[in-house]
């Protein structure tokens, strides 16, 4: 794939941070609410869903994250693959940005991959077995070779969500020689450049079949989200798993807090307020719901990602 030179030079000259602190005022990244249409995938997969989802799958696709630890990659046979168009990045749209994106995946090219990431972006990938859970796996977009990776489908099951710069995707993974089917979802920041729009960092959250939805999820949030409100520090940590996890920003796999770390940060960041402004979107074992962090002043728009246990929190996750 030739890139544009423009392009590229706009991209590679970005600066490094994403953000000056939490309240960063964002330019808009997302131009409108954009329709998502259901695309044909591949003659081996038949789409079933209620309503339009979206579904966006090839075999021997690519994925965003590593292999789980439990998987074996195994060569599979020749199919016949449905072909996405690729557009030049930086992309117009966020629509474009995404499909280009996924198009990119399935069509194993690491070249559009990283064209369409910013400087230093990287993503991290989770993943929840029946009996372990934890980062598998955190990469750079423009070293990373999506083409050596064990991933054979991706499928996208739902509608993305697209709150303040980010951008939350339903979806199935499945891996090469494996029998376990992961769902979750993958989380993406999108970031203005001069030329148009690039994914700046993001994180992957995907659940091996059989785990399901916590059902005290909605109420374990509910919970922590008053706590917080209220200034009670110790409210919003005895809703927390005893090896559970805050991750303040999915687009630096360093800000993550547990343990000490955890009561310092819940500690110091008791100034603002949390609003949930849609209702809980369920992929796998996991909860992604629009949130609203709100100070004197300002506000930031993202999305928080959850992962309950016996109600109780084992992951939560921030994106802006």
């Amino acid at each position: 794939m030739r890139l544009d030179d423009r392009a590229r030079r706009a991209a590679e000259e970005l600066t490094e941070a994403i953000r000056a602190a939490r309240f960063t005022v964002r330019s808009p990244a997302i131009d409108s609410r954009v329709s998502w249409p259901t695309v044909a995938v591949t003659t081996l997969l038949v789409a079933v869903a209620v309503g339009a989802p979206l579904l966006w799958t090839a075999t021997r696709s690519h994925p965003v994250g590593g292999v789980p630890a439990n998987t074996t990659a195994a060569p599979t046979a020749a199919t016949t693959t449905t072909t996405f168009a690729i557009p030049s990045f930086p992309a117009a749209t966020v629509e474009e940005l995404i499909t280009g994106f996924y198009a990119a995946l399935n069509d194993r090219d690491d070249e559009a991959v990283r064209s369409l990431s910013r400087v230093g972006a990287r993503h991290t990938v989770y993943v929840a077995e029946a009996d372990a859970a934890g980062i598998t796996a955190t990469f750079a977009y423009k070293s990373h070779r999506i083409s050596d990776d064990g991933i054979e489908q991706i499928e996208i099951i739902g509608e993305p969500i697209e709150s303040g710069a980010t951008v939350t995707v339903p979806v199935r993974y499945r891996y090469s020689g494996a029998t376990e089917v992961y769902e979750g979802f993958d989380v993406m920041v999108v970031t203005r450049v001069p030329d148009g729009l690039l994914i700046a960092g993001g994180a992957s959250f995907l659940g091996a079949s059989g785990l399901t939805i916590d059902p005290t999820t909605s109420a374990t949030s509910e919970t922590e989200r008053a706590a917080w409100n209220a200034d009670d520090r110790d409210g919003v940590l005895a809703v927390f798993a005893d090896d559970g996890f805050l991750w303040d920003d999915l687009t630096d796999p360093d800000a993550i807090y547990a343990g000490d770390d955890l009561w310092a940060f819940v500690s110091g960041s008791l100034w603002f307020e949390v609003d949930f402004t849609a209702e809980p979107i369920l992929s796998g074992p996991f909860a992604a719901i629009p949130t609203r962090l709100v100070a004197t002043g300002s506000r930031s728009d993202g999305i928080t990602l959850y992962l309950v246990r016996d109600g109780r929190i084992v992951v939560q996750a921030f994106a802006q």
